[in-house]
């Protein structure tokens, strides 16, 4: 078979057409931030041409303010709006305390922020935004006009990849991420139980919010979209909490998405194995990342049968491991197994990648060794 470039290789193996081999899209984003203190498009463009020979599929975010998490922003895209901010030391962390001054009325919210140097990773939320249902008309203040979202690099980016792979782009940061964002795991999880309509509601706000973004960034002729939605793996929520609150509106972006003939992306790097069959009946055009356990808890040769003919699998190699904690030669045997359940009988629906980004802790003799033995072993 003549060699395909790797925009036709990527295109046949989601339709599930035949390829002369695997493609091989690792994510590998925190290793260029560890390394290069970047991981935009271009220094994924360098890493390919420079590096290691595979197949881009980089991931764009649309720039946009996420006033939900972040309070270092200028507050000045929220109009009438009034933003109050309050700093203090508390213990190794900071509290932040905000007051919004919106039309609807007054939201408060607090949370503790790790200091510098400290081995936390993560805010705390202290007081969530989002309370009674009153909040749910401030809360809409807090989300930036749609309309102000930059969506003019995208056909510059598709450009600059060219027939090197294809470009993922991100509308936001995923309706459950602003959930997140908004209420933090623990007040999520007990809102469910508590006031079950309340956070359907929310999420309706943030699952409209999200599709006014994505319908533009559709409309710019993004062919490509990624659909995060990691913060309702089985890790965190039952499969029945799954199908009632995220499937329906993972369907509606699908069903959105395909309006425009374009490919669903989706993205979760937990435990995945109890929701296959749902993802697939939903209608995405690729799943990743399939972690194996123990980051995950996917069987691949399992998924393979079960929905790989509808659905195009990617990722699945443990990036963590593997990639950092295994010899070469075993790297490469890990990766050649790999491959061979992903391909399957039909040799082809299977894109391999990682569980989640390299690190950048990752020995450079064992990324070597990925890259050489899914080149050597990905022929079909």
């Amino acid at each position: 078979m003549a060699k395909m470039t790797s925009r036709e290789r990527l295109l046949r193996a989601i339709r599930h057409q035949e390829v002369d081999r695997v493609p091989v899209s690792p994510r590998y984003f925190d290793y260029l931030e560890g390394v290069c203190g970047c991981c935009c498009v271009h220094h994924c463009i360098w890493f390919r041409d420079h590096l290691f020979d595979h197949d881009l599929m980089p991931t764009y975010k649309v720039p946009q303010n996420n006033y939900l998490l972040s309070h270092a922003a200028p507050y000045n895209d929220l109009p009438n709006v009034k933003a109050e901010i309050a700093v203090r030391q508390h213990g190794g962390s900071v509290e932040i305390r905000r007051r919004f001054d919106t039309p609807a009325g007054v939201l408060t919210d607090s949370r503790l922020t790790p200091a510098p140097g400290s081995p936390v990773g993560f805010d705390h939320i202290c007081e969530a935004p989002v309370k009674d249902r009153a909040d749910l008309d401030r809360i809409r203040f807090l989300l930036p006009s749609p309309d102000n979202a930059y969506i003019g690099d995208i056909p510059l980016l598709q450009e600059a990849i060219g027939d090197k792979g294809v470009l993922l782009v991100k509308a936001t940061q995923g309706v459950d991420q602003f959930m997140m964002d908004a209420l933090g795991v623990e007040n999520a999880l007990m809102m469910y139980y508590d006031d079950r309509e309340l956070l359907r509601q929310l999420l309706r706000i943030f699952q409209d919010y999200h599709q006014a973004i994505l319908k533009r960034v559709l409309q710019q002729g993004a062919k490509f979209i990624f659909e995060p939605w990691y913060n309702c793996s089985m890790g965190m929520w039952s499969p029945d909490h799954f199908r009632e609150l995220f499937l329906p509106l993972i369907k509606e972006n699908v069903d959105l998405v395909h309006s425009y003939e374009a490919y669903v992306d989706y993205f979760d790097d937990g435990k995945m194995d109890a929701v296959l069959e749902d993802l697939a009946e939903a209608g995405v055009d690729i799943a990743e990342t399939l972690g194996a356990r123990p980051l995950g808890d996917v069987d691949l040769a399992s998924a393979k049968q079960r929905i790989g003919d509808r659905v195009c699998l990617k990722g699945h190699l443990d990036q963590v491991n593997v990639i950092c904690f295994e010899k070469p030669g075993q790297v490469r045997q890990t990766v050649r197994r790999v491959l061979e359940a992903g391909k399957g009988k039909d040799r082809t629906g299977f894109i391999l990648g990682t569980s989640d980004s390299i690190r950048p802790e990752s020995p450079p003799e064992n990324i070597k060794a990925y890259f050489q033995a899914a080149l050597e072993f990905g022929s079909c």
